[in-house]
């Protein structure tokens, strides 16, 4: 979790990260507002019963993201 917080300081994602015993852990990643039209990109939306696990697949996500989209990371 401490890389995930380390890679977004800074840039204007929002995460969200919430539990609820009928979906499991659920983590969103997303930019606010960044396209032209003001609409957001959501890098990251998925629900899994392991937190680890779902950490793990969106700090991949967000790299992919950085790599095709910035540059790198």
């Amino acid at each position: 979790m401490e890389e995930l917080e380390r890679l977004i300081k800074g840039r204007k994602c929002h995460f969200e990260l919430y539990y609820s015993s009928i979906m499991n852990f659920c983590m969103k990643l997303y930019l606010k507002g960044y396209n032209s039209d003001g609409s957001d990109i959501v890098i990251f939306d998925e629900q899994n019963s392991d937190l680890d696990y779902l950490i793990s697949k969106c700090k991949v996500a967000y790299k992919d993201w950085l790599l095709e989209n910035k540059g790198g990371y």
